[in-house]
Formats: C-alpha cells, structure tokens, sequence
C-alpha cells in the first residue's frame, strides 16, 4: 500500500509539472464570466452576472467552487493547480475501474499514459467548468460500478449525490440517473432498486436549484435556460432564422458575443425570445435541422478530442484522426464484447452513458471538449479490448483466440 501511494503521488507530481510547463492562464469568454460570478457571490451574495438580474444560462457550480477558492487565496491565481488536481482524479477513478476490472498492471499502464499523454490538457488554459464536471461524474459512475460489486447503499447514496452535484456544474449529466434504471434493469432485475435510489439522491440534490428557477422564473427550468444560444450554435442556417423572426438583427454585427450571447446568457427576456425564434425556425424546417445535426454530431465524434481545429487545417492529419477514432472504437467492441460475458454492467453502464451523452448533445452544438469525458470512461473498454489483442499474439501455434474464451481477473461481478 506504501508503494502504491508513492506511485499515485510520483504520478500526480509529474502531472502537475507537465501541466505548469505548459500552462497560460486565460480569463476571456466563459472563464470571465465564471470569475464574474464568482466574485458576485463573494461580494453581493447572489448568483447573478451584472449584480441585478439572476443568471438563466450558467450552472451555479463552478461559480461556487471558484468563489470558494477566491475567497480562500483571495484571488483566482493558481486555480490551475486545482484544476490539475481535478484532472488527475478524473484520471485515477478511470484506472481505479480498471483495477477492479483488469488488474492493477493494466490500472498502472492506463494512469502512466493519460499523465504523460493528458488529453485534458486543453481544459486548463482557461477558468472552465469542464474539470470540475469530469472529477465529480467519475466519481459518480465509479461509486455506481461500487455499487454493483458490493450492494452497499453507501455507494449508491455516494453516486446519487456526485450524479447531483455534477449537474450543478454541467446539466448533461441530468437524465442518465434515469436511463441507470433501464441498464440496471436489463442486468439484473431486481437490482433496479438500487438505481431508485441514485436516481431519488439525484433528484434530492438537484431540487434546491429548480425550486429556485420556478420562484425566479416563475415557471420550469432544467438548471439552465439558454437553449435558444444553442440551438443557434448548433445551426449554420439558425441566423437567418433568427433575424426573420426578428430576434437577432444584432447578430450581424462583431458584437455577437458581447451582447446577444451575454443577454442570453444573464436575461431572461433575451433568452426566451431566442429560443420561441429557435423553434419555430426548427418547426419550419426539422429535417434540415436534424441532417444538420446528424452531420455536427458525426463530425464531433469521429475526431480525437481537443484536435479538430488542427486536423482540419491539414488533410493527412485529418485522414489519421478518423482511422485513430476508428481503431479507438473497434479495440472498445473487442474490450466490450470480452467483459460481456463476465460482468454485462461495465460494457452497458460505460457505452450507455457516452450514448445518453450523446443524445443530450445532439440537438446542440456538440464541441469537443464536451466528448473527452465519454470517451475517458471508455478507455477501461479500450483497455480491455488492446489486452485480449495482445493475449491473442502470443497464444501458443494453433490456438484459435476470439473475446468468448478471454480469462479475465475477478472482479465486478455481473449477478444474474
């Protein structure tokens, strides 16, 4: 257990100073605006953006957690520290699940190459949300793979609240406590019960924010309102659509981002009215929207995360990104299909939330950054389809290998 503690903090220590090699703090787009926030917290005691009216298209998540640490060190400077920090325990749940699925060497391998690789890396040159959301969402879906070994309510208590929480800083990760309970289920169905019981922790935790959206707002929101800022971004013909009906002629000017993307954001006069002209535009033509969608989608997962602008700039890397992603999805069916037959839960909890999150995203503009933390969570198939590839080289001459007769260490149990 000493080892392996120097071994975690060895690792961290070089994540850290990878990442201080390469760090640039920016505070522009999202990152002021979560400062902003932040510092309204600190010093008016409300979550709103101008000081007066209440935020409609932000979480208050990171808001919060950067006003705690502002209020701590007295400034934003050095958060990139704990934004690492998050990374790395994003990283270490992922090989933590490994571990228990694989074994430790695997687990070890796994963490030894997000470190030094870092596909998060892009995620800390600015004050973003996004490590935050993976830190807390691992911790979720890692408390709920405990759940299933163990049948311990304390994970599933653990998993409820971290599901919860992960929404306050990133609403994506609202409806997959509900589809829990369909793979629950389907596994084993008398176990459905304890996907209720995230799924009630969950909507306990969740409830504090909507009560306070419906006294707001007067009405329902699901944590954010700005889904006409999105349906725009998602839609290269959603600027027409938006000026015939009135809504945006502002748009047309570079002062996009300064007033129509911040009235939507922090008003909610603005950001009704964006999204009435955002669905009618959709209710005139919903099969161009949706090719339109299918298109952004397909394009956002086919690409190594973190790389589109580059790839798209040169052809051959384009061409290599898509045969990687390719390569990357057949290694995770071989991995998938070997852990099938021995535990059915991590292939369909792990593929069944990269799908919920993609539906999720589809109607809206799916950027990269948004997908790094589906495929993270399923590298633990990755891992295991590059092990039973590699087992399958050297078998003795003769032996016929395929995923029905991979050996694999006990683990998680799969309990039919």
């Amino acid at each position: 257990m000493p080892l392996r503690a120097a071994g975690v903090v060895l690792l961290l220590l070089i994540h850290l100073a990878l990442g201080a090699a390469r760090w640039s703090f920016i505070t522009t787009y999202d990152g002021a605006e979560y400062l902003q926030m932040a510092q309204n917290i600190l010093s008016k005691g409300s979550f709103t953006y101008d000081g007066a009216n209440p935020v409609v298209g932000k979480p208050p998540g990171f808001p919060a957690i950067l006003a705690a640490y502002v209020g701590l060190v007295g400034s934003p400077d050095g958060f990139q520290h704990v934004q690492m920090v998050f990374l790395f325990l994003t990283f270490l749940l992922v090989a933590a699940t490994v571990a228990r699925v694989l074994g430790p060497n695997w687990a070890w391998g796994l963490l030894t190459a997000l470190v030094i690789v870092n596909p998060l890396q892009s995620l800390t040159y600015n004050l973003m949300s996004e490590p935050a959301f993976f830190f807390l969402t691992s911790i979720a879906i890692y408390s709920t793979l405990r759940l299933w070994e163990s049948g311990r309510m304390r994970w599933a208590l653990a998993a409820g609240a971290a599901y919860g929480l992960s929404a306050y800083v990133r609403p994506v990760n609202l409806l997959w406590p509900f589809a829990l309970l369909v793979v629950f289920w389907l596994v084993h169905r008398r176990r459905w019960r304890w996907a209720a019981l995230i799924l009630v922790t969950h909507i306990l935790v969740v409830a504090p924010w909507l009560a306070r959206n419906a006294v707001q707002f007067h009405r329902f929101v699901p944590m954010v309102a700005n889904w006409g800022l999105l349906y725009y971004m998602a839609d290269p013909n959603m600027y027409q659509i938006l000026h015939a009906g009135g809504v945006a002629d502002v748009m047309r000017t570079s002062a996009y981002n300064d007033i129509v993307k911040g009235e939507c954001q922090f008003n909610w006069g603005p950001s009704e009215r964006f999204r009435r002209a955002a669905l009618a535009g959709i209710r005139a033509d919903p099969g161009g929207y949706l090719r339109r969608c299918v298109h952004q989608s397909f394009f956002a997962w086919t690409f190594i995360p973190g790389t589109r602008g580059a790839l798209t700039s040169a052809p051959y890397w384009f061409l290599a990104g898509r045969v990687l992603m390719f390569a990357f999805y057949v290694v995770t069916a071989v991995g998938a299909y070997a852990l099938w037959r021995r535990s059915p839960v991590v292939p369909l909890m792990l593929v069944g939330y990269s799908l919920v999150t993609a539906l999720v995203l589809f109607p809206f503009r799916t950027e990269s950054r948004y997908l790094i933390l589906p495929y993270l969570w399923l590298c633990p198939l990755a891992v295991a389809g590059l092990r039973s590839w590699l087992l399958s080289r050297i078998r003795p001459a003769g032996h016929r290998w395929s995923p029905r007769n991979e050996q694999l260490p006990p683990a998680i149990g799969g309990g039919a």
